[in-house]
């Protein structure tokens, strides 16, 4: 992998080059069909990329409230990407500790995984029941949470 991957994220890659060779080596060539949530450090904020397919972007809503519903789509758009992202970390916490790892997010939010998540777990757990649920204190933990794995 080279200088600057920590053994999770290696970890990760190399199941994912395993089990899903098509498609990681797809990837690697063209980039990423799904969102991702990255770190911008120039705006200090997170930002949701889309990606190389053909995934509908936000645009202008027009509504009664103005651009109600447009955050609203947004809104949709960052659940979406965080519910995915959780799973993900959650199967990376289980690989790290040797776990099996969970193949849906409700099981990554349980014991024993659910101990990986520390303090977070709680508005994790809140954020998978509750759809209205705030999105941007559960993408600025996962953040650090990757940024740390």
């Amino acid at each position: 992998m080279g200088w600057g991957v920590c053994k999770h994220v290696e970890a990760v890659l190399l199941l994912l080059e395993t089990r899903h060779k098509r498609l990681f080596r797809a990837a690697q060539a063209g980039g990423s069909a799904g969102p991702e949530v990255i770190v911008d450090h120039a705006a200090d904020a997170l930002r949701v990329l889309h990606g190389q397919g053909e995934r509908p972007r936000a645009g202008r809503a027009q509504s009664k409230n103005g651009a109600g519903a447009g955050q609203h789509r947004l809104a949709e758009e960052a659940r979406a990407a965080l519910l995915e992202t959780m799973l993900e970390l959650g199967q990376a916490l289980a690989v790290e500790r040797r776990l099996p790892e969970p193949p849906k997010l409700e099981d990554a939010l349980q014991p024993p995984v659910s101990h990986g998540w520390g303090e977070a777990l709680p508005m994790l757990r809140g954020f998978l029941k509750e759809s209205a649920a705030r999105w941007k204190p559960v993408a600025e933990w996962l953040a650090v949470l990757a940024a740390a794995m």
